[in-house]
């Protein structure tokens, strides 16, 4: 049994002034530019969190790695995260 590590990233969907959001379409277009370049497999879902006291809308995406089968997994996620 070989361990695996779990990465999840909560990005927030409100942008800028109140009222305007990220739609599905540019998760997309970030998805397609910065996420599967790196990791060939993860998992997207939107949620419903808090930020700063007031409630948001988030995507989350879920990617499972291994650092012993992969040691530059890190270096992806950072990549995505910066």
């Amino acid at each position: 049994m070989k361990t695996q590590n779990v990465f999840r990233m909560y990005f927030g969907r409100n942008i800028g002034e109140k009222g305007n959001r990220v739609c599905h379409l540019d998760m997309r277009d970030f998805i397609q530019a910065h996420i599967v370049p790196v990791f060939p497999g993860f998992t997207i879902y939107d949620g419903i969190g808090y930020w700063e006291g007031e409630q948001e809308d988030c995507f989350i995406v879920e990617i499972i790695a291994s650092f012993a089968d992969d040691p530059n997994s890190y270096e992806g996620i950072n990549k995505i995260c910066n």
